[in-house]
């Protein structure tokens, strides 16, 4: 519906028209389609203004860094959107029933509900058209995003140490940290990590490093690390 109306504005007032045989006198305005055309024009028109407020939130810095792609948009937009609603008590579905001269009932919960959510739609179809025209480009949002959020934690590589006949040769090894698994350095290799580092929050981890020796038996080695926003650190462990 917004992106119609942000296309053709008149565009049912256009329809009605055309519908018309030609040379036959214009049907008389039962009063019907003005208010719902105003009601559409009153969806576009919070639908707009609500996708603009929240640009600003939507591009603030500390919410790029901590919320960016984290689902919270959407939520975001309904809260505002229902808060609108319910102050202003806009009923868009009791509107467009009124207008076919039906009376709406009292269900005006269940019509604030659907209201918010029309216009949360709707400015989720205004951000869509200000991406196909160019206006927003979701991928450099996300890419300054995911730089904000490299500001604020840490990179970690694991290198290991295998000793010449030790338990570790020639067995895969599992690195966890804080006690959570996060990869396997294979047999053969001694570094884990990538060419960006694994990504930690700043703070005091817990680095451990584990395998099977070749007669069964669990092994392991550890080392406390203290990562620093920004800092990349290369934790060696040498194992047995």
């Amino acid at each position: 519906i917004v992106s119609f109306l942000m296309l053709d504005p008149l565009g049912i007032i256009a329809a009605k028209a055309l519908a018309q045989a030609p040379g036959t006198p214009p049907a008389p305005d039962t009063g019907v389609y003005q208010p719902i055309i105003k009601t559409l024009t009153k969806i576009f028109i919070l639908a707009v203004l609500i996708e603009v407020a929240l640009s600003v939130l939507f591009r603030w810095r500390v919410f790029l860094r901590y919320s960016e792609g984290r689902g919270l948009k959407v939520p975001i937009a309904f809260a505002l959107s229902l808060a609108i609603v319910v102050i202003h008590k806009i009923d868009l579905p009791g509107e467009v029933v009124a207008a076919f001269g039906t009376a709406s009932g009292d269900g005006k919960e269940i019509g604030y509900l659907i209201s918010a959510l029309i216009i949360a739609g709707g400015s989720s179809s205004v951000n869509s058209v200000f991406e196909a025209l160019g206006w927003r480009n979701p991928l450099a949002q996300s890419k300054k995003a995911e730089k904000l959020r490299q500001e604020t934690q840490g990179r970690l590589w694991v290198r290991v140490i295998r000793p010449a006949g030790g338990s570790s040769l020639g067995q895969p090894l599992t690195v966890s940290v804080d006690d959570l698994a996060v990869g396997v350095i294979p047999p053969g290799k001694d570094i884990f990590g990538g060419d960006d580092g694994l990504a930690l929050k700043p703070g005091d981890h817990t680095v451990e490093v584990t395998w099977t020796d070749q007669t069964g038996i669990a092994q392991k080695a550890s080392e406390p690390v203290i990562l620093a926003a920004g800092a990349a650190i290369t934790e060696t462990l040498t194992l047995s």
